[in-house]
């Protein structure tokens, strides 16, 4: 608990100083905005601030050297489908007495959770809402941390955030209210933000996105969104916007089978949006998925129009995947800073992962990573097989050793870049500059034994040419900023794991956390 309690006073100070330098510089930008246009939201957390203009006023705002972008928002407030009950392996790290000790969490939703439902007794307390009461909420509040069946056990506090209030409101009031929650959230002292409503948007990358990017990488909060469900009228698959992120962990939905063995989830549940527009820059999405099909909430009253009252869709995936990002924090108080190795550990220990990152098939870009499983996660973290590290604007590559491993083990090799979103100067000093607004590196994974390797002695700064190391296996995809891969070694022997950049992405230096699953007797 030290550790935590020192983790989040880092953060928390990090937070204000960054809150007090955005808003004056912000603030007297705003006042001048009011003078041509209403101004109807001023970020704590960024350089953004939203005003009602017409096209001339807007014409003349766009020559002003202190504003950097002018967008024109069309977004509308979304609920997402509901809930999933199975259980993907969060037994064992409770068996182990692990849980959510310590970390705060935060939700964006098109209400808040009804605290009179008996799943909220004896924690209700350490609840706090701010809109008004809606059942999806309180199905996704009771995934996360339900007092018998919640993921994030023990949790410290919940911070609920409605960007609803039941009446009909402009895009633009939507869009204001979801930027209010995020930063209320922040200021809450919230470690990790789920989101199972969204801003809806069909499937491409916008200005929240961009946003999201710059919240994550500069604030310390892991993101976690549901991507959308399909649209079975229409056959349409409608991502969320703010699923584009690439700094957000997004979530897609599969069914269990009814069974809580994964072994027999023969077939994947379609009802899960994807994005892979091959001929877009955009990452493919999901990053990973999880159980959301018929999910019941035991003992509540709980509406739902569905059989035994169980619905279904990534609102339930999500929060799944929120509260296991809760208890890995708890477990390991450094992963509060560090969302690259969260999404690495996240998507190194899924299961049912029938593909690789570095083939054509379509199965990554549908369903990422496969199926988050909080076993195996556990099994990771305490094998201690995950790292984070930087590669500097003038290195070009970066080998990790994977270790000793015998002849014919499966191994899960799972790498995570961000998308750098910051600010000129370093820790918001020079908060009148513009965004920093890098394209996405472009990191691969090549890996092979030592004995494959004659004479090489592998470091960040030798072997620059691509043709003078032979790996055995990879992932090379473009536009992700994950890469994974599994194989089966060849031989016993230290395998090495070569992170190599291309030299078109290196103006700045990209931070990436990699991890990998030696799988062995009792994981799943």
């Amino acid at each position: 608990m030290a550790q935590i309690e020192e983790m989040q006073n880092y953060i928390m100070q990090k937070r204000q100083i960054a809150q007090a330098v955005y808003l004056e510089s912000n603030t007297p930008i705003a006042n001048q905005l009011s003078e041509i246009g209403e101004v109807t939201y001023i970020s704590r957390y960024s350089s953004v601030i939203i005003c009602d203009l017409t096209k001339s006023e807007a014409v003349d705002v766009a020559m002003k050297n202190n504003v950097l972008s002018l967008t024109n928002g069309e977004i509308k407030g979304k609920d997402y489908m509901v809930s999933s009950n199975q259980a993907f392996g969060i037994a064992y790290p409770h068996s182990l007495g692990a849980s959510a000790q310590g970390i705060n969490i935060g939700m964006i939703e098109s209400g808040v959770p009804d605290l009179t439902q008996s799943c909220f007794n004896g924690i209700s307390n350490k609840i706090d809402t701010d809109g008004i009461v809606s059942d999806h909420a309180s199905w996704v509040a009771a995934i996360m941390v339900g007092n018998q069946h919640g993921i994030a056990r023990g949790f410290n506090k919940l911070c609920a955030f409605g960007i609803g209030d039941g009446q009909e409101h402009d895009d633009e009031w939507h869009g204001n209210r979801f930027l209010e929650g995020v930063e209320t959230l922040l200021s809450e002292g919230v470690n990790v933000i789920n989101a199972s409503c969204g801003l809806e948007q069909w499937a491409d990358r916008d200005e929240y996105a961009d946003w999201l990017d710059h919240i994550a990488y500069n604030h310390s909060v892991h993101f976690v969104a549901a991507i959308g469900n399909l649209n079975d009228d229409q056959n349409i698959y409608r991502t969320s916007n703010i699923a584009m992120a690439y700094n957000v962990i997004s979530v897609g939905a599969v069914s269990d089978g009814n069974t809580p063995n994964y072994l027999n989830d023969d077939s994947w549940w379609f009802g899960s949006c994807y994005y892979a527009d091959t001929t877009s820059t955009c990452a493919y999405k999901p990053d990973l998925c999880a159980y959301g099909e018929n999910i019941s909430i035991p003992n509540t009253t709980i509406q739902s129009d569905a059989p035994n009252g169980a619905e279904s869709g990534t609102s339930a995936s999500a929060p799944y995947v929120t509260g296991l990002v809760a208890v890995l924090c708890s477990l390991d108080p450094d992963l509060l800073v560090a969302q690259d190795q969260m999404k690495a550990i996240l998507t190194a220990s899924t299961v049912k992962a029938v593909h690789n990152y570095n083939t054509s098939d379509e199965e990554y870009r549908m369903y990422g990573a496969g199926i988050a499983n909080a076993k195996n996660a556990t099994f990771l973290i305490q094998a201690g097989t995950y790292q984070g590290g930087s590669i500097t604007n003038s290195e070009s590559r970066d080998y990790i050793s994977l270790g000793t491993i015998p002849a014919g083990t499966t191994v899960t090799v799972s790498l995570s870049f961000l998308r750098r979103h910051r600010l000129l100067g370093s820790e918001h000093e020079d908060i009148n500059s513009s965004f920093l607004d890098s394209e996405l590196p472009d990191l691969d994974i090549y890996i092979a034994p030592v004995i494959a390797m004659p004479g090489m002695q592998y470091s960040k700064t030798v072997y620059e040419d691509d043709t003078a190391y032979n790996y055995i296996f990879r992932s090379i995809t473009y536009t992700n900023n994950v890469e994974k891969v599994t194989f089966t070694t060849t031989v016993t022997d230290e395998y090495i794991l070569t992170i190599n950049k291309h030299v078109a992405h290196d103006a700045y230096e990209v931070l990436y956390g990699v991890a990998w699953q030696i799988k062995h007797n009792g994981m799943t």
